[in-house]
């Protein structure tokens, strides 16, 4: 759904100079990289094949949250890391930084005080996750150049964070923005301006995909559903899989027997 996305990103930010640094696990055939490539018109992208993290999910030391896979989460900021680090070089020519994905789509103007930013009265503006309004959204985020390449710096410090908080998106990139090493004024908005469009929501119009949280959604996606029985198969075998199944239909609020 990326294509319907992308066109929606630009738009949010009007007069301003816009330039896109990028990075992505290369998993896509030729023709579709290069339309994405097309849309994105990125200053410096890097596609590089998937390494293997899932000895992750072996690390019997981690405090797991109920769901979510580490290697999957260890996966995703790795590829932070990989364009936080392309970005340093050219920080100081930007006045803000915005952390992206590909599969938002803005349904309306994005509310953000973008001179504040450049001003550095405001270091970062996060949104609160939909399902828990104490901890952060990492879909998208806005700040100084300092303050988000910290924030692309997540995997330098994901194993201390370990140390006292479960291996949770949402609390991990919480943990990591207070780590902020510097004094900066951080804003919390609650209403998302975009959602995630995921693949069953093709031809869906805008109020029918707001119905779905994003927490809700990904779970009509099977690459998603798929990952997660793997992992769990491989922790508790065919409990681990009745577990994703059921937890799955509880946040589709489907009968158990159809998870």
């Amino acid at each position: 759904m990326w294509e319907e996305c992308v066109a929606t990103h630009r738009a949010q930010f009007p007069g301003a100079e816009i330039e896109v640094f990028c990075h992505f696990w290369d998993t896509i055939q030729d023709e579709e990289r290069q339309r994405l490539h097309s849309a994105l018109r990125p200053n410096l992208c890097h596609f590089e094949k998937p390494p293997d993290y899932s000895v992750v999910d072996t690390y019997d030391w981690l405090r797991r949250d109920l769901i979510n896979v580490p290697s999957r989460m260890v996966s995703q900021y790795a590829s932070w890391q990989r364009v936080g680090t392309m970005f340093i070089p050219y920080a100081p020519l930007f006045d803000v930084v915005v952390r992206m994905r590909t599969d938002l789509y803005f349904y309306q103007p994005l509310q953000a005080d973008l001179e504040g930013i450049a001003e550095k009265r405001i270091g970062f503006i996060g949104y609160e996750w939909t399902e828990s309004k104490d901890v952060v959204f990492d879909a998208f985020a806005l700040g100084t150049p300092n303050f988000m390449i910290h924030f692309h710096m997540l995997l330098s410090g994901l194993w201390d964070y370990t140390a006292n908080s479960l291996f949770n998106p949402e609390l991990l990139v919480t943990r990591h923005i207070e780590a902020y090493h510097k004094k900066a004024t951080v804003q919390m908005q609650g209403r998302l301006p975009f959602f995630i469009r995921r693949p069953h929501m093709a031809g869906w119009p805008v109020d029918r995909c707001l119905a779905e949280g994003p927490g809700v959604a990904k779970w009509r996606d099977p690459e998603i559903h798929n990952a997660h029985l793997d992992y769990h198969q491989k922790i508790s075998g065919h409990a681990g899989i009745d577990y994703v199944n059921r937890f799955r239909a509880r946040q589709l609020r489907l009968p158990e027997s159809e998870g």
